[in-house]
């Protein structure tokens, strides 16, 4: 029982983390918002009481990008490095960790690219250098090396010239943004995602200046970890269908909590979109 509730208080962790964060940057009600899409969202709260380490790694990944965004906000370096420690504790996680840490290294690169990202990647380095020094270890001399690359190079040059893999990547893919949230007991025909992207492309914001390195990082990292999985598929040694319909689910999830951040970031709050509409209300009343 005690990996179970190490899970669900992961999935708690994840929405707290999620609504404080958004309601020091947004408002109170886009925190409430984002309760609203992350615990109505059943694979969410499912997985976090499953023995699986998928909840844990999204919580990681979305606390180091939220520490991005408040170091873009405030500049304080100790943020920065606090993010280099969730990198870590990401990678010692989940092997989609280390991904993901060369994703943020490579995210904080572009980000401040005309800003010296030196400084930035020396804090970073700082923070990730004890939790990802001790993943290293028990990679290189305690755990059996990894079979997901196993395929050796003749194989995987076969397997990444072969059309029907990606074709068939992309298409699993394409279902889970379609149909991701597993709403089977009401039958959606649509997922979490069309829902966002909906409300993002209605009640989109400005991005002001100040945020816009800190949208940079997140999407940089997004596609960095994206690109990275999608190699993954691409070579694995196992039947592409089994290992697709296995873990490309809790792949998304992993990163589900964290595209919900960026979004609802990057939109307008509840607030902001009664208050425009009772205004334009009260001026189409008064002619």
């Amino acid at each position: 029982r005690v990996p179970m509730i190490q899970s669900a208080l992961f999935a708690v962790g994840v929405l707290g983390l999620a609504v404080g964060a958004l309601a020091s940057i947004k408002s109170t009600g886009q925190a409430a918002l984002g309760a609203i899409i992350l615990w109505g969202t059943p694979v969410l709260v499912n997985e976090g009481a499953r023995e699986l380490a998928d909840v844990p790694l999204a919580f990681f990944m979305l606390a180091t990008v939220v520490l991005i965004y408040f170091y873009v906000l405030h500049k304080k370096p100790a943020l920065i490095a606090l993010a280099g420690l969730s990198a870590g504790f990401a990678a010692w996680t989940k092997n989609e960790g280390g991904l993901f840490v060369v994703a943020v290294g490579v995210a904080l690169t572009i980000a401040f690219f005309r800003q010296k990202p030196f400084r930035v990647l020396f804090f970073y380095a700082l923070g990730l250098t004890s939790p990802f020094a001790i993943t290293l270890y028990f990679k290189l001399f305690l755990a059996p090396p990894s079979d997901v690359l196993s395929s050796g190079a003749a194989k995987s040059l076969q397997q990444i010239l072969d059309l029907s893999r990606h074709a068939e990547i992309i298409k699993f893919f394409w279902n889970q943004f379609i149909r991701f949230g597993s709403w089977t007991g009401i039958s959606l025909a649509i997922g979490v995602f069309p829902i966002l992207l909906t409300y993002f492309l209605l009640f989109r914001s400005p991005i002001q200046a100040q945020h816009r390195r800190a949208y940079i990082a997140g999407i940089t990292i997004l596609v960095v970890q994206a690109l990275g999985d999608y190699a993954v598929y691409l070579i694995t040694p196992y039947d592409l269908n089994w290992h697709l319909s296995y873990s490309g689910q809790r792949i998304v999830l992993q990163v589900f909590p964290l595209i919900t951040f960026l979004i609802l970031c990057a939109s307008q709050a509840p607030e902001t979109v009664f208050e425009s509409n009772q205004i334009g209300a009260n001026h189409a009343a008064r002619h």
